[in-house]
């Protein structure tokens, strides 16, 4: 058998030349490439446009106001504090812009699209702030009608709130009548702001009185402030700075004295004058009443009949009796009667008028009397007595 052939492998870099020449081809590859690349991004830069834009923010107000400290925002960024913004070389795309001024509500922010190599304009048109108001609440101290007015313009009677005042100094007035003094104040109110004043009490400058003396006391000196009144009834106007007194003298009575003092609640008063029997007077008067021998009937002296009683159904089997005033009347003398009351009232007899208390010496037939006694304000007091002939007999009562 013959040998296999031996395969006889070349040596690397046995010649240089055949090693070297395919790297040098190699290379000039490499170079033709980067340049392509590199003509061709020169190409991309001049051939593909601009990539940014302007824009122009322009900010008006109704009426031609005037803008004051504004302020225009691109992104949140501050940008121009004038109008009209001119921004230029913004990249192209969505911005979000903001106009704001001194005295106008605060605008949202606005989306705008910035187109690259073109000018975009955006205008924003302010809306005036409404004036922020201030609030002024007043009351009055007591019940006096008190009314206020603002700068010279009534506003009504206290209590009272306002809350659209403008802010600012104001002139107040609280005034209640001719009886009243006037007060002023000045207050100062700011945006926003509730003043609350202390309750407004007002100084009486006069009163009004009013002074009614009954007919059964017509004869009574009556005195205010020492100087006599001889009409009746009287209405003075008094000052209300100081107390005044009032005095009444009438024979066989105590005398009659008075304060009088004016306040904000008590600006009118009225008076009725009264009287009352001293207790050393009174037991004269009524002994002599009972001395003295009986007058005949007069306006002063009036014989009553006695108040009928009220008839009391009998049973059938019981025989009819003598009526009830019968039994206690005695048909030959007359008895006498002291009345009184306090306050003062009108008095009923029998249901007869006689007078206001204090009514005394009445004289009137003896029996069972009912006496009524009215007044205007507290109601009726009622009373039964029996008066015996020849004697006399006292009612006083109190409401």
């Amino acid at each position: 058998m013959s040998a296999p052939p031996m395969m006889v492998k070349p040596a690397i870099n046995s010649d240089p030349e055949l090693v070297l020449r395919p790297q040098r081809g190699m290379g000039r590859w490499v170079a033709a490439g980067l340049g392509f690349v590199a003509a061709a991004g020169v190409l991309f830069f001049f051939f593909r446009g601009p990539s940014t834009g302007n824009l122009v923010v322009t900010v008006v107000a109704p009426g031609a106001l005037p803008l004051t400290a504004l302020n225009v925002f691109v992104d949140g960024e501050q940008r121009c504090t004038m109008s009209p913004c001119e921004l230029q070389g913004l990249v192209a795309g969505s911005h979000l812009v903001r106009a704001l001024a001194h005295g106008f509500e605060n605008t949202a922010e606005q989306a705008v699209i910035v187109q690259a190599g073109k000018d975009v304009a955006q205008n924003f048109t302010l809306t005036p702030q409404a004036p922020q108001k201030a609030t002024l609440q007043a009351s009055a101290k007591g019940s006096v009608a008190t009314k206020v007015s603002v700068d010279g313009k009534p506003q009504g009677a206290l209590p009272l709130s306002l809350n659209d005042l403008d802010p600012g100094t104001h002139q107040l007035r609280f005034e209640a009548g001719d009886n009243f003094i006037a007060q002023d104040k000045t207050v100062s109110l700011t945006a926003g702001q509730t003043l609350t004043l202390d309750p407004i009490e007002l100084q009486i400058k006069q009163g009004t009185l009013r002074i009614a003396l009954p007919r059964e006391f017509a004869r009574a000196t009556v005195s205010l402030d020492k100087k006599v009144l001889h009409k009746f009834p009287a209405q003075i106007q008094l000052d209300a700075q100081v107390p005044h007194e009032i005095t009444a003298k009438l024979r066989g009575y105590d005398d009659y004295s008075r304060e009088v003092r004016f306040t904000a609640d008590s600006a009118e008063q009225q008076i009725e004058i009264s009287f009352e029997h001293g207790e050393s007077k009174a037991a004269g008067h009524a002994a002599a009443v009972a001395a003295a021998p009986a007058p005949s009937p007069s306006p002063k002296h009036v014989a009553l009949a006695p108040f009928p009683a009220p008839a009391t159904p009998k049973p059938a089997s019981e025989k009819p009796t003598a009526p009830a005033s019968a039994a206690v009347e005695s048909p030959s003398g007359y008895g006498t009667l002291n009345l009184n009351s306090i306050p003062s009232s009108t008095v009923q007899v029998n249901g007869k008028t006689v007078g206001r208390t204090p009514r005394m010496g009445l004289r009137v037939k003896s029996g069972k009397q009912f006496v009524v006694f009215i007044h205007p304000d507290k109601g009726r007091k009622e009373a039964t007595v029996n008066v015996p002939a020849g004697e006399t007999k006292t009612i006083a009562v109190r409401f």
